[in-house]
């Protein structure tokens, strides 16, 4: 399954290993920024989750997920959120996300 983590760090993500570990059948690539996922979504037809890291600033993250259902997009949409970001939550799952996971440092509950 070919995996975009969306995160608005370059490099040294510590949830970028961990969702790898899931799952041995996740192909994950990286995006920073939503504008540079949205691109990603669009140009390329295989991607099937786009994880959202708890650290894209929420309005970026409701735009992106508003955007890509907008545009009828094929791919799972989660968003990942601190146990101090819950409220988070009703927000992404209204704008069309699939599901928010809450995540405890690199570990996903």
């Amino acid at each position: 399954m070919k995996v975009l983590y969306v995160s608005n760090v370059a490099e040294d993500d510590p949830v970028l290993p961990a969702l790898s570990a899931l799952d041995p059948s996740f192909d994950v690539h990286a995006a920073v920024g939503a504008a540079a996922a949205l691109v990603a979504v669009r140009t390329d037809g295989t991607l099937q989750l786009v994880v959202l890291s708890a650290q894209l600033p929420a309005n970026e993250a409701l735009a992106l997920i508003a955007t890509l259902r907008r545009d009828r997009a094929a791919v799972a949409i989660v968003a990942l959120v601190t146990d101090d970001q819950r409220h988070f939550f009703a927000p992404a799952m209204t704008a069309g996300a699939d599901d928010v996971l809450v995540l405890r440092g690199s570990e996903f509950l």
